[in-house]
């Protein structure tokens, strides 16, 4: 019985290590794959153009959310070892805390996936090129005189990891503003060649 209240006040504590393991992993994936590089990987930063604030937030959320609960789990099990008479309750609340962290830090992560910290993002299509891949993708952010949105062309290794920008076109230029899916790509693969079209007229041609 004792063994068992131990498992069940450390498997929190563990969960708590994987969870701030992944967020690391992913900070050194953003700081080495993030924007103002080379080469990006595209559905990672998911288009940070502007900023990395949208995964680096939500990472250091997760990070931080672990490391609460990590301390919440080393006060407990001081707590347990010269008072067992609360030995349950430290373990119930070692649960509470960590599942309350864990949905903060998961919901964290969902509204800024969604809907970003400092503006709209919209992924519209993928389309495939010889051994390429390529995503269109609109982001809206709140810029300085107001709202900045961009159309931005990734192009993609055949894995579709590594990822680099070759097109940017301000969305002013292509649309009203009440419409967002007036742009498309169009592949050609009997000439090679990747045709951006909007409103019926071509407004960008590329050839890998």
């Amino acid at each position: 019985m004792p063994q068992a209240r131990s498992r069940l006040i450390w498997l929190p504590f563990l969960v708590a290590l994987i969870i701030a393991g992944v967020s690391v992993v992913l900070l050194l994936l953003l700081w080495a794959f993030g924007w103002g590089n080379p080469r990006v990987i595209y559905w990672l930063a998911y288009a940070a153009t502007i900023s990395n604030n949208d995964w680096t937030t939500s990472a250091f959320g997760l990070f931080l959310g672990s490391a609460i609960v990590y301390l919440c789990i080393e006060i407990a099990l001081r707590i347990a070892k010269s008072t067992k008479q609360v030995h349950n309750i430290v373990a119930a609340s070692a649960f509470l805390v960590f599942f309350a962290s864990l949905l903060l830090c998961g919901t964290s992560w969902i509204v800024w996936w969604q809907t970003g910290i400092f503006g709209f993002r919209d992924h519209i299509e993928t389309a495939r090129l010889a051994s390429y891949v390529y995503h269109l993708h609109f982001y809206s952010y709140d810029g300085v005189e107001g709202y900045n949105d961009y159309y931005y062309l990734y192009e993609c290794d055949s894995l579709d990891i590594l990822c680099r920008i070759i097109y940017t076109i301000p969305r002013t230029s292509v649309e009203t503003r009440s419409v967002v899916n007036s742009i498309h790509m169009l592949p050609d693969p009997i000439v090679n060649t990747l045709v951006l079209e909007v409103n019926d007229e071509v407004v960008y041609t590329y050839q890998p």
